[in-house]
């Protein structure tokens, strides 16, 4: 607890605002619109949002260099 106090500082408010209301979203989907599923209206969603408003929301890629796009190379120890 001490060093989640410690590094509020560095919260990211865009990407909280995002996760917020990615969150209700899904909630009310499911509470009243249950043919509708929330987490692939949210993903879509978010992602246009994102994209059009130019959130400063890191990405795997952004954050780490992205995902590795093929199998390591084998050796022996």
């Amino acid at each position: 607890m001490k060093a989640l106090g410690g590094s509020f500082g560095t919260l990211n408010w865009e990407a909280t605002l995002l996760a917020v209301i990615s969150l209700v979203v899904m909630i009310l989907c499911q509470k009243h619109a249950r043919r509708v599923p929330g987490a692939i209206l949210v993903c879509f969603g978010a992602t246009a949002a994102v994209a059009l408003i130019h959130l400063s929301v890191e990405t795997i890629g952004t954050r780490f260099g992205g995902i590795p796009k093929g199998l390591p190379h084998f050796a022996i120890p």
